[in-house]
């Protein structure tokens, strides 16, 4: 799992002083990869969405790589 990769760096991970990533930080991260939506698309796509507080995200993932994500703003948004 990559946060456990991420809790097992040292002091100066980089060579140039890094700091080593906090345990708060790392169950932040859990937490919001736990947030993620992967779904099918009927074109043959994968989209990733997730909320962050004001912000939805989507992100369109093909053979190729992500082509590309959809943004907007949830502030003042109302919903009907």
């Amino acid at each position: 799992e990559a946060c456990a990769a991420l809790a097992a760096l040292p002091e100066n991970w980089d060579s140039y002083g890094a700091k080593p990533i906090a345990a708060e930080v790392i169950q932040a991260a859990r937490g919001f990869l736990g947030s993620l939506w992967v779904v099918p698309r009927s074109d043959g796509e994968v989209q990733i969405e997730f909320a962050i507080p004001g912000m939805d995200v989507e992100i369109y993932v093909n053979k190729g790589g992500v082509r590309g994500a959809l943004l907007w703003s949830t502030q003042g948004a109302k919903e009907t």
